[in-house]
């Protein structure tokens, strides 16, 4: 498993390139945000994305984490 956190020093781009998940990850950060996009306020949930999974914050509605199980 790794954990991708927005605040750490690398990006999702070269996190991804670490774990070799270049070709997929571009989609997948798209249709987090699409999602959260809709989320209504103050919601804390998880999308679910094949082995991955991004967790939203409850008062941004801005995805704060992308959990690869790998």
């Amino acid at each position: 498993m790794a954990v991708w956190n927005p605040a750490a020093a690398n990006d999702l781009m070269a996190f991804a390139a670490n774990h070799g998940l270049t070709p997929m990850v571009g989609a997948f950060q798209n249709m987090v945000d699409l999602w959260a996009n809709g989320l209504p306020g103050h919601t804390n949930a998880t999308f679910p994305f094949g082995n991955y999974q991004a967790e939203v914050t409850a008062d941004t509605g801005q995805v704060h984490r992308i959990q690869f199980d790998m």
